[in-house]
C-alpha cells in the first residue's frame, strides 16, 4: 500500500472549513478615546432620572414630553387619581396634583435597576400639602420604554397616605 501523501501546513478539516480559507475581518472596535455609546439600559435609566427630575422641578411639559403619543401611567390603588391614563390625562392630572404643592414635590432616587426597556425605580418624595399635611411617600415605579420615550409608567405607593392628603385635600 502506498502511503498517502501528506499536505504541509493545513489538516484535512481545515481544508474542508470555509473559515480556513476565508479572509480576516477587520477590528471593528472603536479608536481609542472615542465615546461608546451608552447601553439601552444605561439611556433607559438617564430617561427614568430626567423624568423624575422633572416631576420633582413640576414642569408638566417636559412631563408629557417624556411619553410616546401612546404612552400610558398606572396608578395603583381606588382612589380619584387611581387608574390608567393616556397622555393628555396625564398632563391634567399632574398639574392638578403637582399645584397643590406651594413649595413643590420633591422627589429622592433611592435605587434604580434597568433590564432590556424596563426600569424599577425606588423614590421617596416629600412635600407640604396645601392643607398643610406633610407628604412623604414611598414609591416602586415600572417605567417601560421605546425609543428614548416613555411608554409605560406604573406607580406603586402608599395608597392610604396618598389618599389622606391627596385626595382629602381636595384634589
Amino acid at each position: 500500500m502506498a502511503a498517502k501523501k501528506k499536505r504541509a501546513g493545513k489538516s484535512a478539516a481545515a481544508r474542508r472549513s470555509p473559515r480556513a480559507t476565508a479572509k480576516p475581518r477587520p477590528n471593528k472596535r472603536l479608536p481609542s478615546g472615542s465615546p461608546k455609546k451608552p447601553s439601552l439600559e444605561a439611556r433607559n435609566k438617564a430617561l427614568a432620572r430626567r423624568f423624575v427630575d422633572a416631576i420633582s422641578r413640576a414642569d408638566v411639559d417636559a412631563i408629557v414630553a417624556a411619553y410616546a403619543p401612546d404612552g400610558t401611567c398606572w396608578t395603583s390603588g381606588t382612589m380619584p387619581i387611581s387608574g390608567t391614563f393616556g397622555v393628555d390625562q396625564v398632563a391634567a392630572a399632574s398639574r392638578g396634583v403637582l399645584s397643590v404643592f406651594p413649595e413643590g414635590l420633591r422627589f429622592t432616587i433611592h435605587a434604580l435597576t434597568a433590564e432590556g426597556d424596563r426600569v424599577a425605580i425606588e423614590a421617596e418624595s416629600y412635600g407640604k400639602h396645601v392643607s398643610g399635611k406633610t407628604y412623604n411617600n414611598k414609591y416602586h415605579f415600572v417605567m417601560r420604554a421605546r425609543g428614548g420615550k416613555i411608554v409605560e409608567w406604573r406607580e406603586y405607593m402608599d395608597t392610604m397616605h396618598a389618599n389622606d392628603v391627596l385626595c382629602g385635600g381636595g384634589v
